[in-house]
């Protein structure tokens, strides 16, 4: 198991992350694992050049691979979505826009979800994803 700092920037997920609303990120790559544990925070101003504000340590209790593209994205067909998932989904397709609500995007779009992460993660946005499920850790730092 492994330790992971999680930093939110997109302001509307970080309050619902920090209210409890939200248990999931749609984070680049494949590193994360059942059983990792997180340190989920949000920046004070600028990332990277700014104290550290809220923090919540989590827990991942579930994971899912998603490839990431302009038109769409794709589960594998071993995934734990329902059958309607597999394949291709379109962003503008009501299981985009459930993703949309999942990740806490305003508004709660697949639109919005796909404009949201083109700004987030920069020109060579496309491609491998994890959406990472967590609970928090009981208080005094037990699982």
């Amino acid at each position: 198991m492994s330790h992971h700092s999680l930093p939110i920037t997109y302001r509307p997920k970080a309050d619902a992350v920090f209210a409890g609303k939200c248990h999931s990120a749609i984070c680049r790559g494949n590193k994360y694992a059942v059983g990792d544990t997180l340190l989920i925070y949000e920046w004070t101003g600028k990332p990277r050049r700014s104290k550290r504000g809220r923090r919540l340590r989590a827990v991942v209790t579930e994971t899912e691979s998603v490839g990431l593209y302009h038109d769409g994205f794709v589960f594998p067909c071993h995934g734990t979505r329902p059958s309607h998932w597999q394949g291709t989904t379109w962003w503008q397709e009501d299981a985009a826009d459930q993703l949309a609500i999942e990740d806490g995007i305003v508004p709660p779009t697949g639109v919005a979800l796909r404009a949201t992460l083109m700004k987030l993660n920069g020109a060579d946005w496309e491609g491998e994803y994890q959406i990472v499920h967590w609970r928090p850790e009981a208080k005094g730092g037990g699982a």
